[in-house]
């Protein structure tokens, strides 16, 4: 475990659009010691352009504490993985953080959320996520998904957790011929 003076962590992905009250509530939830994890939402609205572009220009040049839901279209979803987390910092150090062999998007945010939940369980709460509409990546070579040699629940903090040379020398490999 790594030692650190930084109570909680919140990784929060950058297509998503919080409200300005966002961190206070957070940090205020997360402070009272009744839990070490929580994801603020149990719904997410992945919101189409028009109403990205209306949510962004809410906010932004209208100066909005956040977004009238009634202004919004999108695709709801049901308890998503990812999106925000917030964690206790020596909680999230104790299951090695996020699985650094995961490359592009998907899969990611489900194995620490169930390392999380596995080691000392997660709590949801009730506030909107607003995730902004983007192009997607790519998310498959050949037709198989990038991520589908990685088996869920392996990662540990004896995994080589924070090296920051390690991507450096799988890129050197893939450079080289050799597997990632």
């Amino acid at each position: 475990m790594r030692p650190s003076s930084v109570p909680y962590l919140c990784v929060l992905d950058a297509d998503i659009l919080v409200d300005r009250s966002f961190v206070r509530r957070n940090v205020d939830r997360i402070a009272t010691g009744a839990h070490g994890t929580h994801l603020p939402f149990r719904w997410s609205l992945s919101l189409d352009e028009p109403s990205s572009l209306r949510a962004i220009h809410a906010r932004t040049a209208l100066g909005l504490p956040d977004v009238p839901e009634s202004t919004l279209r999108g695709l709801l979803l049901r308890e998503p993985p990812g999106g925000c987390v917030w964690v206790r910092t020596e909680d999230f150090h104790g299951v090695g953080g996020f699985d650094e062999r995961y490359e592009g998007w998907g899969g990611e945010d489900d194995d620490v959320i169930a390392r999380l939940t596995a080691a000392a369980g997660v709590v949801r709460f009730e506030d909107p996520l607003l995730h902004l509409n983007h192009p997607r990546p790519r998310m498959t070579r050949d037709g198989v998904p990038f991520n589908a040699h990685i088996e869920p629940l392996r990662w540990t903090a004896e995994s080589g957790y924070g090296d920051p040379s390690a991507f450096a020398r799988r890129k050197d490999r893939q450079a080289d011929g050799g597997p990632a």
